[in-house]
């Protein structure tokens, strides 16, 4: 017995709603091809608001500029990933190192850990 979504009484009433809400100027981004409600930033998923999101990388921009100790690659890496860059991807941060995914993302994991648990010189 299929699913009630998948049954062409639903498919009929979602047609005829799917036109009545483009009447009224609704678009439902989340049944394009693209997916686009889909297609996020995972590293935001991982915070719980903005505030910590932004903070983040103030932290990681603050430490990068003070802490010449940073190996060339981590700061490639970590430059490339504060500007929003993806880690996969043609001009993913992998394709611009030359690393692997594995060691981007543990790179990555390395300093997530230091600056998100380490409390700010100003406290």
């Amino acid at each position: 017995m299929p699913k009630f979504f998948q049954t062409k009484e639903f498919q009929a009433l979602n047609r005829e709603w799917k036109v009545k809400l483009a009447k009224d100027g609704f678009h439902d981004i989340e049944n394009e091809r693209e997916a686009l409600v889909q297609k996020h930033d995972s590293r935001t998923v991982s915070f719980r608001n903005r505030t910590k999101i932004r903070d983040f990388y103030l932290k990681l921009d603050h430490y990068l500029t003070n802490t010449p100790s940073v190996p060339d690659k981590h700061r490639q890496v970590l430059a490339l990933y504060a500007v929003g860059t993806f880690i996969k991807g043609k001009k993913g941060i992998v394709a611009q190192t030359g690393l692997t995914h594995k060691q981007v993302r543990n790179i990555v994991d390395k300093y997530k850990a230091i600056l998100l648990h380490t409390r700010d010189q100003d406290e």
